[in-house]
């Protein structure tokens, strides 16, 4: 029934909908403050380096819809830096302690497929994904304060809060830094 495939250019719609109509985008997008088009934004600017880390969960059954995102991988190929801190700390956000090192970097579910499991499918792939990276020190992600579902979903995986980090920018809340501890076991492990 649901499907992860890689994602390509033909996605970035389905991309750029699904980070800017959840999370603190959505707030942000709704009251728009700056005047901007956050999908725009993000489909001209930000997404397009991200397709090749990017994937989708399609539902088979709807004519391969698009009802999840997964844009993972090692923030250094991801950025181009191993370490974004120095400069989130001094562009986006204050007093940052923990290191961003994110594996996670963004992770939706179509607001009206809530419910049905597929988070937890999304994380379990992520998990899937970055034992076959080799990345198996720490998988890690950064989430909106306010995002109570995803923290309670972050956290019945077995993250961790790391750091509280407060941002710069007054539409956005601060973020929590996530992560599972060295050597993480998955999902998939813990249930065994």
């Amino acid at each position: 029934m649901y499907e992860l495939v890689r994602a390509n250019d033909a996605h970035l719609h389905d991309l750029a909908e699904l980070v800017t109509t959840t999370g603190a985008y959505r707030i942000a997008a709704a009251q728009n403050k700056l005047g901007v088009s956050y999908q725009d934004w993000m489909i001209r600017l930000v997404l397009p380096p991200l397709v090749k880390y990017s994937w989708v969960l399609l539902d088979n059954t709807r004519h391969d819809r698009v009802v999840g995102i997964l844009i993972c991988g090692r923030l250094a190929d991801i950025s181009g830096r191993r370490d974004l801190s120095c400069h989130l700390s001094s562009t986006i956000v204050d007093e940052l302690v923990t290191p961003i090192r994110d594996w996670i970097h963004s992770f939706a579910v179509r607001p009206d497929m809530e419910g049905k499991g597929l988070g937890k499918r999304l994380f379990i792939e992520a998990e899937s994904l970055a034992r076959q990276s080799n990345c198996t020190e720490n998988l890690s992600l950064a989430v909106w304060s306010n995002d109570v579902k995803a923290i309670r979903l972050y956290l019945s995986m077995g993250m961790i809060v790391s750091d509280l980090v407060k941002t710069k920018i007054a539409d956005f809340p601060s973020l929590l830094l996530m992560e599972k501890t060295s050597r993480f076991r998955s999902y998939k492990d813990l249930c065994a």
